[in-house]
């Protein structure tokens, strides 16, 4: 008691532990480590340490399992832990289905379909958006991903303005082109231009309705 007495807990808990094992019948004793514990797990519980929480009400009910909180905190401590953990698991999920979804915008973009991109990587915005705040590392991941992701919704958006007459597998009639070649060659060259301008705005003029959903913020 002296140790207790004194504040040194830990040398006191020591001392109690080896007269228990010399004396399990020292009831007082059993009580003191059981009390002291509780007590330690409760103001980790409190202060969110969980696994030190159970640790302490493990101890507890190991040296009296009839203690009246004991068993009741140590319950409560594994059921915090396991939410926990299964709120971590929902956050990890929706990182990879984030990073995922960024894998196969890149692929679109690569194939030139960057309208698809563009939608896959909105899915993955709203992955990374379901990540909560509790979890500070996965919470990192989740602004990294999001701010990426606007950054390639940017360049895509710009790529498709820029160039959008590249876009041929994405858009463009694929046989526009060879029905230019087939326009009569002795026609006046003027005139053709002139055909061919107007196909080509045509054209485009699809092109942007098609992607206005991707472009529209």
């Amino acid at each position: 008691d002296l140790y207790f007495d004194a504040g040194l807990f830990d040398r006191a808990m020591e001392a109690y532990q080896a007269v228990r094992a010399a004396a399990p019948e020292r009831r007082d004793v059993v009580e003191k480590i059981a009390n002291y514990n509780v007590k330690v797990g409760e103001e980790a519980l409190r202060e969110k340490r969980l696994e030190d929480a159970l640790a302490a009400f493990r101890t507890a009910v190991d040296a009296n399992p009839l203690h009246p909180e004991a068993e009741r905190n140590r319950i409560e401590a594994e059921a915090l832990i396991a939410a926990r953990d299964a709120r971590m698991a929902v956050n990890q999920d929706a990182l990879k289905q984030g990073r995922d979804l960024e894998t196969r915008a890149e692929q679109e973009a690569l194939a030139n379909r960057f309208a698809e991109a563009i939608t896959l990587l909105r899915q993955a915005e709203e992955a990374y958006l379901t990540v909560s705040d509790e979890f500070p590392a996965e919470f990192q991941q989740r602004t990294r991903g999001i701010n990426n992701v606007h950054y390639r919704m940017e360049e895509l958006k710009k790529g498709i303005m820029a160039n959008a007459q590249t876009l041929s597998g994405s858009g463009f009639d694929a046989g526009f082109g060879e029905a230019a070649r087939a326009a009569d060659p002795d026609a006046d060259k003027q005139a053709l231009r002139g055909i061919v301008r107007n196909a080509y705005q045509s054209q485009l003029d699809a092109l942007q309705e098609r992607l206005k959903p991707a472009l529209t913020p």
